[in-house]
């Protein structure tokens, strides 16, 4: 009888250790309620999640019109995948399932090079020249922002820190930048850095090499 009880009691903590190394870190990168397609499972206005889990950003969404209350961009989860679905642990340590509509792999950089990871995160929007006029500008709900003025909107001052706190945690941080289009930066160049002082060099670098592009 005590050989059983040991058994099922090893059982149960190896089910728990399983349980436990299912789910991964990630980070929600931002979340949209913008039109992403019109499919049985994907339908119109349905609520759009960029999750970034190790080196890989997953585009992931649910069929209702309204964001999870408790999951907000910025914010570090806990997800496991299934093949095709996200489940993410909320507030409540309840999953919410999520559809995976598409996974792509965070290019690799330079942190040595700024110019290279504007190029290669940033042009795509914001256009190589920095000037709001990227090929993708167009889809966007609210046009990107001329990055060469911005020390023109300063007072004729390179805002240094303004820059780093929109790479570090996005542009809800200060609602004027623009919508929330624009990912959160810091996790993802963390999860291509081999360590904390790489992902910082790598914001920095990336931060001057804007102030480089600034109208004279």
């Amino acid at each position: 009888m005590r050989g059983f009880a040991s058994l099922v009691w090893l059982m149960l903590l190896l089910s728990i250790s399983v349980q436990a190394q299912a789910y991964q870190q990630g980070t929600i990168v931002k979340w949209d309620t913008e039109t992403y397609g019109s499919t049985k499972f994907h339908p119109l206005n349905a609520v759009v999640y960029y999750v970034q889990v190790a080196d890989t950003v997953y585009v992931v969404t649910r069929e209702k019109k309204k964001p999870e209350s408790d999951l907000e961009s910025g914010q570090e989860i806990q997800c496991r995948i299934e093949k095709d679905q996200m489940f993410v642990v909320n507030a409540q340590r309840k999953e919410v399932r999520f559809s995976i509509v598409k996974k792509t792999p965070i290019p690799g950089t330079s942190a040595a090079s700024g110019q290279e990871m504007f190029n290669t995160y940033c042009a795509v929007c914001h256009g190589k020249d920095a000037k709001g006029d990227g090929p993708a500008a167009a889809a966007l709900k609210m046009p990107p922002p001329d990055l060469t003025t911005l020390s023109l909107r300063h007072g004729g001052k390179y805002p240094t820190a303004y820059v780093e706190t929109v790479l570090r945690f996005g542009v809800e941080t200060f609602p004027a930048h623009g919508a929330k289009d624009m990912p959160i930066w810091g996790p993802l160049l963390g999860a291509i850095s081999v360590d904390a002082p790489e992902a910082e060099l790598r914001i920095h670098n990336l931060n001057q090499y804007i102030e480089s592009l600034q109208a004279k």
